[in-house]
């Protein structure tokens, strides 16, 4: 029977060729989209030649092509994964545009996912087209909606309750569960965020066809949102997490850790039983993750500081060992940051698969992955092998100049914390850096320092100790007069600035609160480098001093002394 079925679809896709090449001379634009649709229906790509002689008919009727063909011919050849020559794509671009108020909500989101599966960039003209059409029948339906009072667009009215206007609901027909997600897709994709009245409308959209969501829309919903770092409403992650909970056992283990990574990178903390049922299921799913669903799964954990249960630990540690051959510089990073914020001590047969692949790819680390990589040994408390923190440092001094001054602060931290000091090249290379971004210091990041060469037992040199103590004045001379500090001594402590601008409110400063407990900055995407925050000015605004600070200085005094200077200037 299934070779007779065979049979019998291939002799289908054979006489439509047949008829297709028979016709193509008196085929005009809509009847070539409608065989191009037919194909793709059938998932079956043509000959070559008779996809040449479809693209060659196509483009000499583009120009007069409608809204609806225009959109299934898109569609179709995405879904065929058929990427026509550039010259008809720049003419259905530009049809495209002219022909988007003919466009239903459908038509619109077709062509631009197809764009975007294509890897063909849609200009930012055409873009705003899409999202102004989609604004305004979403408007419109909201606004039949208050009128009517229906419950959704496109249905029978009940009850005696006339139904939205024909025109909105035809325009509006096919904004299906699977039309939204692939919109929230392709704008994903494109890393483009539509105006903030457009997604409270959008989210209102979602609501009403959430139930028709499945696994994969839900995860995809997700997924792009934090791409876009669009945080959803309250109104909208109660019923999308009642329906994940529904839906949970249908997810696949990608589903699952794209969207645990979503609520990290969104700073979402999700419901306790919404984390019951994703560890629960992460924890079923775990022998299948490969290296990125077991990289972002812990990093996520991290993030969110949600320690996972021992079981689901405990599968996770084990899936590591297993991938630990396709892990690649972003996902060592991510893993030992992992480690260091969960405070999670590796094994021995752990750190040895980790340390043996990060000796492999430390000359492909960036500055954010191998900064977290030391910080993250540091806040364990385990010390690198010899061979590794060689690798380490040297890879540092290469990519020294792409140092953020969180990496810096961290990095001078990491090295004192356990008790070692950087090698000399790194130790010029470090001092450099501080002063060049010295304006991006934050007071923390000053304290850490401090604290940094306090524990080595030794003065910083004057150049950087000068440029230190002028990037502190700039925070204390916020800090109203007659104000008392009391800061704790440097020694065996780090302050704790972070709410210094705060004081001017009877804000006290956080007193004895290890340096360990500030976290380095990462933020990790699914098939992106890491992002490095910010950027350095170039200006280190450092001027000659005799001054250094020794071991035996207080931090107290320190501020004390710039009070001091700020108000005999006054």
């Amino acid at each position: 029977m299934l070779r007779t079925m065979i049979k019998d679809y291939r002799a289908a896709v054979a006489s439509l060729e047949r008829r297709t090449i028979s016709r193509i001379s008196d085929m005009g634009g809509n009847t070539t989209a409608n065989a191009l649709w037919a194909f793709a229906k059938l998932q079956q790509k043509p000959s070559i030649e008779v996809m040449k002689s479809l693209e060659s008919r196509l483009g000499q009727h583009v120009t007069r092509l409608s809204g609806q063909a225009l959109a299934t011919a898109m569609w179709a050849f995405a879904t065929m994964t058929v990427v026509p020559n550039g010259r008809l794509m720049k003419a259905l671009e530009t049809r495209a545009a002219k022909t988007i108020q003919e466009y239903s909500a459908q038509n619109a989101i077709s062509v631009l996912w197809a764009m975007v599966r294509l890897r063909w960039d849609p200009s930012a003209k055409l873009i705003d087209l899409v999202d102004n059409r989609i604004h305004h029948l979403l408007t419109v339906l909201d606004r039949d909606k208050n009128n009517n009072e229906s419950a959704y667009y496109g249905n029978d009215a009940r009850g005696g309750v006339s139904s939205p206007s024909s025109s909105s609901s035809a325009e509006l027909k096919g904004m299906t569960a699977r039309a939204t997600a692939n919109l929230l897709w392709a704008w994903a994709r494109l890393l483009h965020n539509p105006s903030k009245s457009l997604q409270l409308r959008l989210e209102n959209k979602i609501n009403g066809v959430l139930k028709e969501f499945s696994p994969r829309h839900l995860a995809n919903m997700m997924w792009s949102m934090a791409k876009l770092y669009w945080k959803p409403s309250r109104k909208l992650m109660i019923p999308y997490e009642m329906r994940m909970m529904k839906m949970i056992d249908g997810f696949e283990t990608q589903g699952l850790t794209n969207v645990l990574w979503a609520y990290s990178r969104l700073m979402l903390k999700p419901s306790p039983s919404m984390m019951k049922s994703l560890s629960f299921a992460l924890e079923g799913n775990a022998s299948s993750c490969n290296a990125q669903d077991v990289s972002n799964s812990l990093y996520a954990f991290a993030k969110l500081s949600i320690k996972p249960s021992l079981p689901l630990l405990s599968a996770l540690r084990d899936q590591v060992l297993v991938c630990q051959p396709r892990l690649n510089p972003q996902m060592l990073s991510n893993l030992f940051w992992s480690y260091g914020k969960l405070q999670i001590k590796p094994t021995t047969t752990e750190l040895s698969a980790l340390e043996t692949q990060m000796e492999r790819r430390m000359s492909t680390f960036n500055a954010q992955a191998v900064g977290n990589t030391l910080w993250a040994y540091a806040t364990v408390a385990i010390h690198p092998a010899p061979n590794i923190l060689q690798k380490i440092s040297n890879r540092m001094t290469t990519v020294i100049r792409d140092f953020t001054p969180q990496n810096v602060a961290n990095t001078y931290w990491a090295f004192a914390k356990l008790l070692l000091e950087p090698p000399p090249r790194l130790s010029t290379a470090l001092t450099e850096r501080s002063l060049h971004v010295v304006r991006g210091f934050k007071p923390q990041n000053v304290a850490n320092i401090f604290w940094a060469f306090a524990r080595w037992g030794r003065g910083l040199e004057e150049p950087l100790a000068h440029a230190l103590e002028k990037r502190l004045e700039k925070y204390v001379e916020a800090i109203p007069r007659g104000t008392k500090l009391t800061l704790p001594q440097t020694r065996g402590y780090s302050l704790r600035f972070d709410n210094i601008e705060g004081i001017a409110k009877g804000v006290p400063l956080v007193e004895n609160v290890n340096i360990g407990e500030q976290q380095p900055h990462l933020y990790s995407d699914e098939e992106e480098e890491m992002s490095i925050e910010g950027e350095e000015e170039d200006d280190t605004g450092v001027s000659s001093s005799s001054q250094y600070y020794s071991r035996k200085s207080s931090s107290s005094s320190v501020v004390s002394n710039m009070r001091d200077k700020r108000e005999s200037k006054s």
